[in-house]
């Protein structure tokens, strides 16, 4: 069973926020972050919440949606939940059979702190 984590880009102070804060998930479907130690609200509805794939790269690093992952020899991708018949994490259309290859990946950056990854040829 994999570890069900998240982090956050917090749009008003431009930075993740993924250390010390644990969200709540309402059946609404809103969502709220708060400190684990002092239980102040931390993260805000217009933030982006990132869940934890359960996968680490060739570094030992946790994947998440919105990173930029490379792939030796076929370029570069981003970490995106795919709905459907096999639900699961793809990286641009290729889906989750890949999971005997995670450990070639290495982690580059993330949408939101190196936009200009995407931009760049692998």
């Amino acid at each position: 069973m994999r570890e069900i984590k998240f982090r956050a880009w917090d749009n008003l102070r431009k930075k993740m926020l993924c250390k010390g804060v644990k969200f709540m998930i309402y059946e609404d479907g809103s969502w709220s972050g708060v400190d684990a130690i002092s239980g102040g609200v931390l993260v805000e509805e217009d933030d982006i919440l990132m869940q934890y794939t359960g996968l680490k790269d060739k570094n030992g690093k946790e994947i998440y949606e919105g990173d930029i992952v490379k792939f030796s020899g076929r370029g570069k991708w981003i970490v995106e939940w795919e709905s459907g018949e096999n639900d699961g994490y793809s990286w641009e259309g290729y889906s989750t059979p890949i999971k005997s290859d995670y450990k070639t990946f290495e982690i580059i950056g993330n949408i939101y702190e190196n936009p200009e990854l995407i931009k760049e040829d692998a």
